[in-house]
């Protein structure tokens, strides 16, 4: 589709909704693969234009192999020490690390802001290349995680986990029973599964979903109701 579109300005509608694919397709391209080939991912960034962000806009450049665009960019910011440019710098690393680049990995990975440096993806990679400044706490692949361990973004709670053994289910368990019925969109590794009804009451929801022992990422956004997503989870 992206392939059919004409070449020059997009309209709105376009522009729109290549941003909305790249906010889907970056946190995937960081936790697991780029769910599109470099080519669409540069035409996704050249539709969205405008409208990204700057550490955006270079972390899709990355993702489009314009490495060269990614370096300007980046040279270009004086927030690169700043949270909202860490995805893009772990993601460099994570590239870096695969060209075998090790000390420019090392090197990448600690201008990370450190409050980053909880999540998955940045943990993994400074094991992987011995990085200094590696945050303790939990190991990386585990059975549970906690209500801290998500994150808010693009109006949705996402958690990027590494299940420590295969599982056929995972189970949210809510802080408190719910006040009212609740219609939860949960999204698993980019793909969007049923809507999920939470029955007034409830403390726990059982997620039907096949857990292999490497990263994956859940999305959880509230189609109808009052409830905070972000809760703890275990595997079944």
């Amino acid at each position: 589709a992206l392939g059919r579109l004409p070449p020059g300005p997009a309209d709105e509608a376009q522009v729109r909704a290549a941003q909305a694919w790249l906010g889907w397709a970056l946190p995937l391209c960081l936790v697991r693969d780029c769910p599109f080939a470099s080519p669409a991912m540069g035409r996704l960034a050249s539709l969205a234009g405008s409208m990204l962000k700057g550490s955006e806009a270079a972390f899709a450049a990355l993702a489009a192999g314009d490495r060269a665009r990614a370096d300007l960019l980046e040279r270009r910011s004086d927030e690169v020490w700043s949270e909202p440019w860490a995805p893009f710098l772990t993601y460099k690393a994570k590239l870096q690390t695969a060209r075998k680049e090790i000390p420019a990995a090392r090197a990448t990975l600690l201008t990370v802001h450190r409050a980053f440096r909880v999540r998955l993806a940045w943990r993994s990679l400074a094991e992987r290349v011995a990085a200094a400044g590696v945050s303790p706490g939990p190991p990386l692949a585990r059975d549970r995680w906690e209500a801290s361990d998500w994150w808010f973004e693009h109006g949705a709670s996402r958690l990027d986990l590494l299940p420590s053994r295969p599982a056929a289910a995972i189970w949210l368990e809510l802080p408190e029973a719910a006040r009212s019925e609740v219609l939860l969109a949960p999204m698993w590794d980019g793909r969007t599964l049923p809507p999920l009804p939470v029955p007034a009451g409830a403390t726990a929801i059982r997620v039907p979903i096949e857990l292999t022992s490497e990263p994956h990422l859940l999305e959880i956004r509230v189609l109808a109701g009052d409830l905070r997503p972000a809760v703890r989870v275990r595997l079944e």
